[in-house]
């Protein structure tokens, strides 16, 4: 057996080594992002109260929130983390309207219904507008909250 075979058979073992460590790491729940203590780079993670659901447009129900998006007025309890990226800083009980592109209501878990008390995770992202340097802040993830 050659040295250039031996290096070879060297090089696979180890590769195959390092990829089933990897696969054994266990990876943190990317589902729920607002639970999470760290914040991607253009997210902010608080803790809020609901104070109210305000439906997107005036002529729908509120059942249309569970299926479209919606206005939210928070009142922030704790800021829990701030991406890297993230242009502003909140503050505790600071009241903010955010627009809640996911749907409000979880058809199978019905604890994560939105109302007004109810505290909550929320994932708030910064997009840019288009003209000038401001943002405007979306939720596209949030959980209940049963430990306040």
């Amino acid at each position: 057996m050659s040295t250039n075979s031996i290096t070879r058979i060297a090089f696979v073992f180890l590769f195959i080594i390092s990829g089933i460590s990897v696969a054994a790491q266990q990876f943190p729940d990317r589902s729920n992002a607002a639970n999470r203590r760290h914040a991607s780079p253009d997210n902010c993670n608080v803790t809020a109260k609901v104070l109210k659901v305000i439906p997107a447009r005036r002529k729908v129900s509120k059942e249309n929130c569970k299926t479209s998006p919606c206005l939210v007025k928070l009142k922030i309890i704790k800021v829990k983390a701030y991406g890297s990226a993230f242009p502003e800083k909140f503050s505790e009980g600071q009241k903010l309207t955010l627009n809640f592109v996911c749907p409000i209501v979880d058809n199978e878990d019905r604890s994560s219904d939105l109302k007004r008390g109810k505290i909550i995770d929320v994932s708030i992202k910064a997009l840019p507008v288009m003209h000038g340097n401001d943002h405007e802040f979306k939720v596209y993830s949030y959980s209940a909250n049963d430990n306040l």
